[in-house]
């Protein structure tokens, strides 16, 4: 509910350009087949599926064409056809072994979501072995696909070898700080650290890590230190400065910590950055009004707690006391919009509609693109009947959060309510990409009941 910036990811996967692919292909008995196959991959005038199309037909006058088939199925991929899109790049490789391009996209697909990390292993050796156009991306690939089943030395070994290929990327740096830290090689992990910031092309993730881990080892100073050199890098990220707040913190420096976050709140409303802004106002609620932030702590473990099925008063009840804590909290800080937001799902909880439109309204007149607000009045027009209007909030909360699945998985919700069967396909859809494996694994699956209810509401779900 309350997050910061979007968050870093570590493990980057670039996708490598399919053209990139022809220089290394050998003569082609079929070059017309092959020259219409990358023009039709590249030609963006034209919607995907006519070009999936025409790529179908080729590839049935020519099926042997290596090309053609690599070609479909990286538009397969685009539009999320993964099984199929794999399918094509494997019939390509039978086709043609020594393109690069088709057996990096294999092992990006088998990596995704874990599906066969030893295939995607043997994907990227064998992309490596084919003489890519990027080694770098391949060597990184590699290395992550290495890191994800638990290999670290050799991850990190292919990392060093990346870095040998490209010693500008940042994102490489960083990754292979990490797995030095997981090997607890500190000293290799520092070296990497002060080479990274020296790269061109720096990447802020590669502070990220470390910084926390000094801050977890007591490195107070130096962890600050290294954050200030980030933001010489890159004086306009917030998200740095965001983490020097937290470090100057953490090293007792409470002035110097709030100054930074005054000024993250000055620059990202100027900017329109309005997460930014969020993210440090209420960080200085929470330093400057213990009290307060302690109700409404209290408040949202109401709201959050899963209610006792066995008193049916049990909802209402707590619902009403965090409405108390935020009405509290409120009186002191009347534009806090966390305390908004929560109260205002309260109050939908218990059926107060009115009052709750009232709150998420008030929200969305601080910040018009808050999405969890967004998605909460789509659920707040659902519930008072209204589905048209409740589509409407439930599209845009899906624009603008289209890599939050829990927005997804509600959008799709309020969709089936208003009888948009193919909207509500495309946000389930969305949303089993970015569900995290770790979750996915787990014995209950969190978007089993939405395919349930596609599934019997829509004819074919």
């Amino acid at each position: 509910m309350l997050r910061r910036f979007s968050p870093a990811v570590l493990a980057l996967c670039l996708t490598l350009p399919f053209g990139a692919a022809l220089a290394q292909a050998p003569a082609d008995p079929d070059k017309a087949v092959s020259d219409q196959a990358v023009a039709l991959l590249k030609r963006e005038d034209l919607p995907i599926e006519s070009r999936i199309a025409e790529l179908d037909k080729l590839i049935r006058q020519s099926p042997d064409n290596a090309l053609a088939w690599a070609a479909l199925g990286e538009l397969r991929e685009r539009t999320g056809q993964d099984e199929a899109a794999l399918a094509a790049f494997e019939r390509a490789v039978a086709k043609n072994p020594t393109l690069s391009t088709p057996w990096h996209w294999i092992g990006v697909l088998k990596k995704r979501h874990r599906r066969d990390l030893p295939g995607a292993r043997n994907a990227f050796e064998q992309a490596l072995a084919n003489d890519p156009p990027n080694r770098a991306v391949e060597l990184n690939e590699l290395a992550v696909t290495l890191a994800m089943m638990g290999e670290m030395a050799p991850a990190l070994s292919r990392w060093r070898e990346a870095i040998a290929e490209d010693p500008e990327w940042g994102v490489l740096y960083a990754n292979a700080a990490k797995a030095a830290l997981a090997l607890n090689q500190e000293d290799t992990a520092r070296q990497l650290v002060e080479q990274g910031l020296d790269a061109d092309r720096f990447e802020d993730i590669l502070v990220f890590h470390w910084a926390q881990h000094l801050l977890r080892e007591g490195e107070d100073e130096e962890a600050i230190a290294v954050l200030r050199k980030a933001l010489a890098r890159q004086p306009e990220n917030l998200e740095i400065r965001f983490r020097l707040s937290e470090a100057l913190g953490a090293g007792g420096q409470d002035e110097a910590a709030q100054e930074e976050l005054r000024r993250i709140v000055r620059e990202a409303k100027a900017s329109g950055n309005s997460a930014a802004a969020q993210s440090a106002s209420f960080r200085l609620f929470e330093m400057n009004d213990g009290r307060n932030a302690d109700r409404f702590q209290k408040a949202v473990n109401l709201v959050l707690k899963e209610p006792d099925l066995s008193d049916p008063k049990d909802l209402r009840r707590d619902t009403i006391k965090a409405i108390k804590y935020l009405d509290e909290v409120l009186e002191d800080h009347p534009d806090l919009w966390n305390a908004l937001f929560v109260r205002g799902v309260a109050h939908r909880r218990i059926g107060q509609y009115d009052r709750s439109e009232q709150d998420l309204k008030a929200v969305l007149a601080l910040y018009p693109n808050e999405p969890n607000t967004t998605i909460n009045m789509a659920l707040l027009r659902r519930e008072q009947g209204k589905p048209a209007e409740a589509a409407d909030y439930a599209r845009k909360a899906a624009e603008l959060a289209n890599r939050d699945p829990a927005v997804l998985m509600n959008a799709a919700f309020v969709m089936l309510y208003a009888e948009e069967c193919e909207a509500a396909r495309a946000y389930y859809d969305r949303a089993r990409m970015l569900v995290p494996v770790e979750v996915l694994d787990g014995a209950a699956d969190p978007l089993e009941p939405l395919a349930e209810e596609i599934a019997a509401a829509c004819k074919g779900g």
